[in-house]
């Protein structure tokens, strides 16, 4: 059994004798050791173990508390006990019994249980196990109760429909993921029905896992990992209060912002928390998630029916940022819309917003594709990339891109700092960028359309070129499109004549290796002085001509072998990127054909882009007194604007919207990248800047510096001109 297994020995949850509690106490010690130094991986581990048949068995029919429940009980106490006090408040009990994952209880169940208990308003710890002794016991016969009243028929089993109608009546939302994990474990005979024994198995396991899928619980741990320390002695891994609002952020996304903050808001840090720990707060914040998307639901269902029809999804989607294409909103309904009705009830809406924070708004055709992208660059399988693949993946999808550009935008969504980004970043970068074309997109759609809210087809031309397309790239996409169309198209239309040309420039783009038409000017000029006998193709005399203009030795036998890697390494990539097998000759050959050489201009970028990127890690950016003196002009300016008397300087305070107006003023170019991520590092950071909320000196100095650090490394020296 793992150390710190929930199911250990029983122990009576009774008010102990003088030595039976002496006895405790040094076990407890003992044990509390152990635990402090498991590795959080074990704890994981622990997580994910089911509990065996025996083991809910024996919960279902004996009303003790293990050991383990009880290291914990007593945590979560000590959490909540009153300041200069040893004992808790009654009032804190309900919140109590939320945060151990007990099932929801009404408060005339705790006011009794708390009556049976003490005569005072308070209780110390042996009272609180008491209590928590009677609320087991209250548990039990409320699921028993509960299970029989949902068992319509009488058969003894709860059929899937049945199972989530009772999860839901006991305060439990019934996430697909965590079912279907769920019930892999406790449905053994495969017959799609649960009986009690069964049911109270998976809700041992809700309990265990916090409601967590599999695959969630594994993200959690990675995100632990990566923003928690070792702290202590013995060390132990823990992630501190100040982490945890990051963290948190960081497994549910820029959307739960203020959510995270007021749940962290106030906690007081007491050495930090652990893994397991950590895996109640972010079941906390999801329970706080859940009653926010009610809120959204209620506001989306403008007919008050219940359901979310195609116009009100699309509405919807439009508030929570996305732009809500019909293909999204298909995608949408056949994920979603378990029963095809063509709408989406309450809990079909919750599965698709926990859906959503997965894929970011992509269809399932679109996540597979950068799924697959991303592993390809992810070589050596560290489940992040840097600045170069990332740039490198950008122009594989035909966004032509320079590494200071690159750099900018991986500084943007990169939540953590590594200077890395890991899927779920990767993913949030192209989302933005999506959102930013589409937003051009909307504009030229504008200017061209009828009252009817189509455009014309003799205006599609014209609108894309107003895009930035080449006309033979606009005319092969416009005649693909039309084949099957008719001869006007609606915003959805646009977009997807403007996709075909994204699609036709990016393999042109691949082909050249990522170069804007411009720089393959320049390199063709390059590449014909350097063909002296004009064969098209670049010999030993021409390739030494070259070496020496590009600064690469060639005095030892490890230097040419360098130049020969680097060589095959483009003669592959053009081949990858679509370029013949006769433009790019045999491998081995000791000739460079033009395309072999475009793509080994490539290769040195990539050289140069390294270095690059580690200089500019390297760097940082800090207002000087003139610079701050200049901002709090800037911001008094700001401030006297809003026409607020009496108020003392030190409380002056502006919006976020201001803030975007001081900020560009002050020569920071703010694209919508930015703006989004403004916003996130206001939230996560200062606990400023939502839509109620205003920004203080302080955070606009501090926010200030950290664009002026973002804008350093996307271009070598600061774009804070203040």
């Amino acid at each position: 059994m793992l150390v710190g297994e929930e199911f250990e020995k029983p122990l009576e949850a009774t008010l102990p004798t003088e030595m039976q509690h002496e006895q405790e106490v040094a076990e407890h010690r003992s044990i509390v050791t152990e635990i402090e130094v498991l590795d959080h991986d074990q704890q994981l581990a622990e997580i994910l173990t089911p509990p065996d048949k025996e083991e809910t068995l024996a919960r279902l029919n004996s009303v003790e508390i293990s050991e383990r429940e009880i290291r914990r009980m007593k945590d979560v106490f000590r959490f909540f006990v009153e300041v200069g006090s040893d004992e808790i408040h009654e009032d804190s009990l309900e919140a109590i019994l939320e945060h151990l994952g007990y099932l929801r209880l009404s408060k005339e169940d705790v006011r009794d249980m708390v009556a049976a208990t003490t005569q005072y308003s308070t209780l110390d710890v042996d009272e609180f196990l008491s209590f928590m002794h009677l609320a087991k016991k209250r548990e039990q016969a409320h699921v028993r109760n509960s299970f029989d009243s949902f068992d319509e028929d009488k058969s003894g089993e709860l059929s899937a429909n049945e199972l989530a109608d009772l999860l839901k009546s006991l305060g439990i939302t019934p996430f697909r993921s965590t079912i279907a994990d769920a019930l892999s474990v406790v449905d053994e005979d495969g017959s799609g029905t649960l009986n009690f024994c069964e049911f109270a198995q998976l809700l041992m396991i809700y309990r265990k896992t916090e409601g967590f899928s599999k695959e969630e619980l594994k993200k959690l741990h990675r995100i632990f990992e990566r923003f928690s320390t070792l702290q202590g002695d013995p060390p132990r891994q823990v992630l501190i209060v100040g982490q945890m609002k990051e963290a948190l952020m960081y497994m549910f996304g820029t959307h739960c912002s203020s959510l995270a903050s007021e749940l962290t808001q106030g906690i007081v840090d007491q050495g930090g928390m652990n893994f397991r720990q950590f895996v109640v707060w972010a079941r906390k914040l999801r329970e706080a998630e859940v009653q926010a998307y009610r809120q959204e639901f209620i506001h989306a269902d403008e007919d008050g029916g219940g359901t979310l029809e195609f116009q009100e999804i699309k509405g919807m989607l439009e508030r929570l940022g996305y732009t809500p294409l019909k293909t999204l909103i298909v995608d949408v309904l056949r994920t979603s819309d378990t029963d095809g009705g063509g709408t989406l009830d309450f809990d079909e809406f919750v599965n698709m917003m926990q859906l959503f924070r997965v894929t970011d708004g992509f269809t399932q055709h679109e996540l597979d594709r950068y799924t697959q992208l991303f592993n390809e660059f992810d070589r050596d399988h560290a489940g992040t990339i840097d600045v170069v693949q990332a740039s490198a993946i950008l122009r594989h999808l035909g966004i032509s891109t320079d590494i200071k550009r690159a750099e900018a935008m991986l500084q943007t969504v990169d939540r953590d700092g590594s200077n890395s980004l890991d899927f779920q970043e990767f993913l949030r970068l192209l989302r933005l960028h999506r959102e930013d074309a589409l937003s051009r997109m909307k504009k030229v759609f504008a200017a061209q359309v009828a009252e009817a809210g189509v455009m014309a087809k003799i205006d599609v031309l014209e609108a894309l070129a107003e895009l930035g397309y080449t006309e033979a790239i606009a005319k092969q996409s416009f005649n693909v499109y039309f084949e099957m169309q008719g001869n006007e198209l609606d915003f959805d239309g646009f977009v997807a004549i403007v996709d075909l040309c994204r699609q036709f420039t990016a393999e042109k783009i691949r082909k050249q290796a990522g170069y804007s038409d411009t720089e393959i000017g320049r390199f063709a000029t390059f590449f014909a002085s350097l063909d002296a006998d004009g064969s098209g193709a670049l010999e030993r005399e021409e390739l030494v001509e070259f070496c020496k203009d590009q600064g690469l030795p060639l005095r030892t036998k490890s230097d040419r072998n360098e130049l020969f890697r680097m060589v095959e390494e483009a003669r592959a990539n053009a081949l990858q990127a679509g370029v013949s097998s006769n433009e790019c000759d045999k491998i081995g050959s000791p000739v460079v054909p033009y395309w072999v050489f475009i793509h080994l201009m490539r290769v040195l970028q990539t050289a140069k882009d390294i270095e690059f990127a580690e200089q500019a890690h390297g760097v940082s950016y800090e207002l000087g007194k003139d610079e701050v003196d200049q901002l709090k002009r800037a911001f008094a300016r700001k401030w006297k604007e809003r026409g607020v008397p009496g108020i003392s300087e030190d409380a002056w305070k502006i919006d976020v919207y201001s803030v975007f107006d001081l900020v560009e003023e002050l020569g920071i170019e703010l694209n919508a990248l930015l703006r989004d991520q403004v916003k996130l590092k206001l939230f996560m950071e200062f606990g400023e800047g939502g839509e109620d909320k205003e920004v203080s000196f302080e955070v606009l100095k501090s926010l200030v510096t950290w664009l002026g650090n973002t804008t350093l490394s996307s271009s070598g020296k600061s774009s804070c001109h203040c």
